[in-house]
């Protein structure tokens, strides 16, 4: 332990820097230190103290004792080292505690600084000083100013008071947010700073097939609350007997029940990863991360530079943006009643004057969305060109990072988008970001959580962390700032035009009125965009805009429930005897009517499902498909006005009726939306759904054998389904294993966990030459999983894991009798599906954490590569 502080020390005060090994060295030495005071205390001080050692660079001539020192002096050195000031707690700690022992001794060779002495003030340190002097001279005049004028007007508005004690409150102490990872100073509005964030192309959302039926029937058998477990008792493992013949009778094949790739939609979603970092010191670790891919060529590395990738510095997860931290808004919500808000919102909007450059910002296609959030927009180009419009310089940093991520994505996936947008080169081309990045993260929040129980009677909003509703109001930061750029020049920053417009969208009577042309029904849009697009322009309404787009939802799911219920047999679906949701829903066959009586196919058609299969099953449908709605919006809602929307306090079991202890009656009283039986004593609401519905049923989408209304999968999502039994792989079940692209049963077959597949592993029949040989597995991955794969190599008994060209092996979830992996079933054992560990593979697709899992992997080894060949 002496000489390894001891030689550390020498080194660094002879040459001026820390040596290469010095952090791992002292950390290793004050670590042996530290045990030694706790296990033998007064021995060890003893020892501290009195054994005398030779000194690295002494002199053999000289007296023995002159230049001996003990290892008490070389802490005591090591306290105020300029070089090592990390340390300097746990050295005060040490020391502290060796004065407990030998008090005399540490008191006469600790150094104790001078307090009385000015230190010496850095030029940077003494600027900071003067800015910070300089404002509170301005805080102290602006209170005196504040002051006397009180004194001269007594009738001071409330308005002003609160402007002033906002002024205030910024003047005061700054809000922290945490420390930086890698400076470990406070994050405020002292210096940009932002979280850690990664965005990936996904297609993890599904539509919900048309056929066959049994997807259907997974609908109608569906428990009422997605926010409560229902799972029986936990499975035994290793399984019965009996477990063990069941799943043997059941046919796997051929594709193990897993769910269609062609039934799934394009998205970006965006994760975080809890850490922040000062965007100075993010600078200085992009600069040392391509220093080290220069000096280490010949390695695959797990980050990317030209897709602006990089790895975390403490939990080693993958990203590629910094997004803005900020605290919940403050903005009070519009407390109006509905009726009256209305009436005011079209007043306004016919007193207001025509805005030609706001309708010059909207799509010339006619469905009310912005061009500016586009991320393919030219606009956005120009305007970056003008330094006025940026606003805040750091926030247009992060902002202009996320763009260009989110523009080489869209550049690329244009065939799997099916959203009409602009051509290439127009305003608004590309990914529309309140649908396709922040709609479609929120998605994947809600998909996740299904099924997840929420611990005392809560809602899924109660399972969310600090860190993702912090991403979700930093993907909100960057919506209003690039509508900001576009109204440089208004006072609001363009809020009260989009604002308008957004209503307008929304009011068909009052669109009309003001010769607003939306040629694009509103019932063919997604509502929750819409939701979106409110909470990052105008927060303070959305609970108005709320009680539309749920209403939208409702109309837009009858078209879509129609279209699916045309193409089904009522004898393959369950029977239902009575409805189970009468006071959330009212007359549910009245609902439909009026939704579809402005075209005459779609009315006779609801009419001929009504009688097929019967108000009970139609309402349990219309129950299920818009709850992920409500899931949704509560997540939205409590993101970014956490005190607005409270959990509502669930009744007594006791006295609770169970529709009050569904989730759907919950989440409609958390957000203040009238349910559907009380439309009638809603005349408002019925003037807007008459007019989407006749805009819909005048279309020519109405028209068409495909509704134009596409529905989302709304159960508990599972990926392909492995037998209880590894063996049944090599038995019967062996005609599941047939690679659809060479129709051969392959040698070293890989199942594709998301859709259930077959492959051919590193297999030259299934090899793509034209393209840099890619096996089977990364050609499959392309057309399922879009940038990420999860296969079961079956004769490897182990996981792959692809992401980008990268990959990685894990751990099976099969497991012998005794609780074993047996990778490469080397000791043959039998092999049970581990329900636990199957479960955690699940999370983490649905979490999105395959890229993580492949960097961590990567970062941790020197891997050659050539993960493209599988």
């Amino acid at each position: 332990m002496f000489y390894s502080l001891e030689n550390v020390v020498r080194a660094t005060d002879l040459s001026g820097t820390t040596p290469p090994s010095a952090e791992a060295i002292l950390d290793q030495a004050l670590h042996l230190v530290m045990l030694g005071i706790v296990e033998r205390g007064e021995r060890f001080a003893e020892l501290c103290v009195g054994m005398r050692f030779r000194s690295a660079g002494g002199d053999a001539m000289r007296d023995e004792n002159d230049d001996k020192k003990t290892l008490l002096d070389v802490i005591c050195k090591l306290e105020h080292h300029d070089k090592y000031k990390f340390y300097h707690s746990r050295v005060v700690w040490i020391l502290n505690e060796l004065e407990k022992h030998a008090p005399n001794d540490v008191r006469s060779h600790r150094v104790v600084l001078d307090r009385t002495t000015t230190p010496q003030i850095s030029a940077e340190e003494a600027k900071k000083r003067a800015a910070k002097a300089r404002q509170e001279a301005i805080m102290q005049q602006m209170k005196a100013q504040q002051a006397s004028f009180a004194i001269n007007l007594d009738d001071i508005g409330d308005e002003e008071d609160e402007l002033m004690e906002e002024i205030d409150d910024e003047g005061g102490e700054q809000v922290s947010f945490g420390t930086c990872i890698v400076c470990q100073e406070d994050l405020n509005s002292s210096r940009g700073f932002g979280a850690l964030s990664l965005i990936q192309p996904s297609r993890l959302l599904r539509k919900q097939p048309d056929i066959p039926s049994s997807y259907l029937n997974e609908v109608l058998t569906m428990k009422p609350s997605l926010d409560r477990s229902y799972s029986s008792t936990p499975t035994k493992f290793p399984p019965t007997q009996k477990e063990i013949i069941d799943s043997a009778k059941q046919n796997l094949a051929p594709n193990f029940e897993g769910f269609p790739s062609s039934h799934t939609k394009f998205g970006l979603h965006g994760s975080v990863c809890t850490h922040m970092m000062h965007l100075e010191c993010f600078q200085v670790y992009s600069i040392s991360i391509r220093q080290r891919h220069r000096a280490q060529a010949t390695r695959n590395h797990p980050e990317n530079i030209p897709r602006k990738e990089y790895i975390c510095p403490l939990c080693k997860s993958l990203g590629n943006v910094i997004l803005p931290v900020t605290n919940p808004s403050r903005t009070v919500l519009n407390t109006v009643p509905f009726a009256d808000w209305i009436r005011a919102a079209g007043i306004s909007i016919l007193k207001s004057k025509p805005d030609p450059l706001m309708d010059s910002l909207q799509f010339k296609n006619g469905t009310g969305e912005f061009v500016f959030w586009g991320v393919q927009d030219p606009g956005y180009a120009l305007a970056l060109r003008n330094p006025d419009r940026w606003g805040d310089v750091d926030t247009a940093k992060m902002l202009d990072t996320l763009m260009s991520v989110c523009k080489s994505f869209s550049q690329q996936t244009r065939h799997l988008r099916d959203r009409p947008e602009p051509e290439a080169g127009d305003r608004g081309a590309g990914v529309y970001l309140p649908e396709e990045l922040i709609g479609y993260t929120i998605a994947g929040i809600e998909v996740a959580q299904r099924g997840v129980n929420v611990d005392g009677g809560g809602l899924v909003v109660d399972n969310l962390t600090e860190a993702q509703m912090r991403m979700v109001r930093g993907l909100l930061v960057c919506l209003s700032r690039l509508s900001a750029m576009q109204f440089k020049g208004r006072v609001d920053e363009g809020r009260d035009a989009i604002r308008q417009a957004i209503i307008k969208r929304l009011l068909p009577e009052w669109s009309r009125i003001t010769l607003t042309s939306f040629s694009y029904p509103l019932l063919l849009r997604d509502p929750f965009t819409i939701l979106v697009e409110t909470a990052a322009v105008a927060p303070e309404m959305i609970k108005h805009i709320l009680i539309l787009t749920y209403y939208a939802c409702l109309a837009r799911t009858v078209i879509g429930l129609i279209y699916i219920l045309t193409k089904t047999r009522s004898f393959n679906t369950p029977y239902l005897a009575s409805r189970s949701h009468e006071e959330v829903f009212g007359d549910v066959r009245m609902f439909f009517m009026s939704v579809v009586r402005h075209s005459p196919i779609f009315e006779h058609t609801a009419m001929l499902a009504f009688e097929t299969f019967g108000e009970a099953r139609i309402e349990k449908l219309l129950y299920q498909f818009t709850l992920p709605f409500l899931r949704r919006a509560a997540i939205l809602c409590r993101s970014i006005l956490p005190s607005a929307f409270p959990t509502p306090l669930l009744p007594d079991n006791a006295s609770a009726s169970p529709q009050q202890q569904d989730e759907y009656k919950r989440l409609l009283d958390m957000l203040g939306i009238p349910p559907l039986a009380d439309l009638p004593n809603q005349d408002t609401l019925q003037n807007a759904l008459s007019g989407w519905c006749a805009h819909y049923g005048h279309s020519q989408a109405a028209s068409q054998l495909n509704c134009g209304v596409v529905l989302e999968y709304p159960t508990i999502y599972r990926m392909a389904r492995l037998p209880v039994v590894l063996d049944s792989l090599f038995g019967q079940q062996d005609k599941a294993l047939t690679c659809q692209r060479c129709n051969t049963i392959p040698m070293d077959a890989a199942i594709c966990l998301i859709c259930g597949a077959t492959c051919c592993f590193q297999s030259y029949c299934c090899t793509d030459i034209d393209y840099n040989e890619r096996g089977e597995c990364n050609m499959h991955t392309r057309e399922c999983g879009g940038m990420i794969g999860v296969y079961f190599l079956v004769k490897r008994c182990s996981l792959l894991y692809l992401n980008a060209g990268n990959g990685t092996f894990a751990l099976a979830p099969y497991m012998d009798a005794n609780g074993e992996v047996d990778i490469s079933m080397r000791r043959g054992r039998r092999q049970y599906l581990h329900s636990a560990r199957w479960e955690d593979v699940r999370k983490t697709w649905l979490n999105h954490g395959i890229p993580t899992i492949v960097a961590r992997k990567l970062e941790a080894t020197i891997d050659p590569g050539g993960w493209e060949t599988f």
